[in-house]
């Protein structure tokens, strides 16, 4: 398996040891220390973005949770805030993630424009509602 971040290509020997560096022995990721708070902050939320590649989004924890799991689950107001970062991690974790395979630049694009599309229905239907 090969895995791809940030335009490097990453093996999954190397994803492995990343892993053992980033998460406790629940399988915790700083993202979901952060997500799963009740006051998640965006700026905070940006440094960790810069800091780690974004398939750490799809690790999962000792419950088979990611982050964005429990930072869904809590959101039981969701604000401007919430709304920027989950379409974020939507973005960075759907389509930034692959966005350095050059041979699939069109698809890339074609997703890319389709993701905020569905993004920007969703919010308009929020506007109307």
């Amino acid at each position: 398996m090969l895995l791809y971040s940030q335009g490097n290509h990453v093996t999954h020997d190397h994803d492995n040891s990343l892993k053992c560096h980033l998460v406790d022995r629940f399988a915790v990721t700083p993202f979901h220390v952060l997500l799963s708070g009740a006051n998640c902050k965006l700026d905070l939320f940006q440094v960790l973005l810069d800091a780690y590649p974004p398939n750490v989004f799809g690790w999962k924890d000792v419950n088979e949770k990611t982050a964005i799991e429990y930072y869904w689950r809590q959101s039981h107001h969701p604000t401007e805030d919430t709304q920027t970062i989950l379409q974020v991690t939507i973005h960075r974790w759907m389509v930034d993630s692959i966005s350095s395979w050059k041979a699939l630049e069109a698809w890339n694009t074609d997703m890319s424009d389709k993701v905020n599309a569905i993004l920007a229905q969703d919010e308009e239907e929020q506007r109307q509602s």
